[in-house]
């Protein structure tokens, strides 16, 4: 309920594997997460593999964020991984053509200064495929982007929800096969 928050969510979509889902109950590795304290969440979903996510965040605020699977299963299975930051209603500050404010990436290794909170919400979402890069939201002093490993590529996208006002940036990895006895790192 609070004006201008933002949200940070990361999970996994996955065929024929259960995976985490908002209402998921995660072990904690430690009871506080500080610059010299990282956490790793984990929960083990009972048909043989583990998901961990281990959260990390300096003295800037600036959050590091790895997710694992481990199967443990006698099959292989497909995962996905993603990532989300959204924020509620657009910036009140002013976007102008020396600071750009508002939706904003970096797709294929070119800046993306054309995307804006009205045409967001007139179109309902923007997709980009890419490698690498980043993702997120500008304001005049702050910057809420979701960044993915360079080296992967990955499915993006700017969306708006209508009913909330909420505005979102995600992306989501390539398909990942985990054979039994192994795991996979994003």
């Amino acid at each position: 309920g609070a004006p201008g928050a933002y949200f940070g969510s990361f999970g996994w979509t996955g065929e024929g594997v259960a995976v985490p889902t908002p209402e998921t109950v995660w072990q904690a590795s430690g009871p506080r997460l500080t610059p010299t304290t990282p956490v790793t969440l984990s929960w083990n979903n009972g048909q043989g593999q583990i998901f961990e996510i281990r959260l990390a965040v300096d003295d800037g605020y600036l959050f590091t964020v790895d997710q694992r699977v481990v199967n443990r299963g006698a099959n292989a299975i497909a995962v996905r991984p993603f990532s989300l930051v959204s924020r509620v209603g657009a910036s009140p500050d002013p976007d102008s053509w020396t600071a750009h404010v508002g939706p904003m990436g970096v797709f294929n290794g070119l800046a993306d200064y054309d995307n804006n909170y009205s045409d967001i919400s007139e179109e309902g979402q923007r997709r980009f495929d890419s490698r690498g890069g980043w993702l997120g939201f500008t304001d005049k002093y702050w910057l809420a982007a979701i960044v993915p490993s360079q080296a992967s590529s990955v499915e993006a996208a700017f969306r708006h929800n209508g009913a909330t006002g909420s505005f979102q940036a995600d992306y989501m990895a390539a398909p990942t096969i985990v054979a039994p006895g192994r795991g996979a790192r994003y």
